[in-house]
């Protein structure tokens, strides 16, 4: 719930674009000419701090390990690697391992067994 009052907040606000899928928020910004937050060669309407100054009275738990504290072109959200610039999605690392040892242990334990999938 707290989750979606975040959202509507930040697009009275114009922060948009705000993906969100259940508790996994990514906020997103598009370059607009002359505006007052200035990122290298590009300027926007909000950075990181003006997204949090306009939910700050909600008092939103956020969960230390997610999210990231600028933003990136290159991120991680809903478990995927999203690397913007190039228009890919991965797994990040950890994840990728997580999954290549859960067929590893899977392998092993049914090697020498026939198993049929259907």
């Amino acid at each position: 719930m707290i989750g979606n009052a975040v959202v509507d907040i930040w697009a009275k606000e114009g922060v948009t674009p705000v993906c969100k899928y259940e508790d996994d928020l990514k906020v997103f910004r598009i370059p607009v000419h002359d505006a007052p937050f200035r990122d290298g060669d590009y300027s926007y309407l909000y950075d990181r701090d003006e997204c949090i100054r306009c939910i700050k009275d909600l008092h939103v738990p956020w969960h230390p390990d997610k999210g990231d504290l600028q933003f990136l072109f290159v991120t991680d959200y809903i478990g995927f690697r999203w690397d913007i610039p190039q228009r890919s999605v991965s797994l990040p690392p950890r994840k990728r391992l997580k999954f290549l040892e859960r067929v590893r242990v899977f392998l092993d334990r049914f090697s020498g067994h026939r198993c049929h999938l259907r």
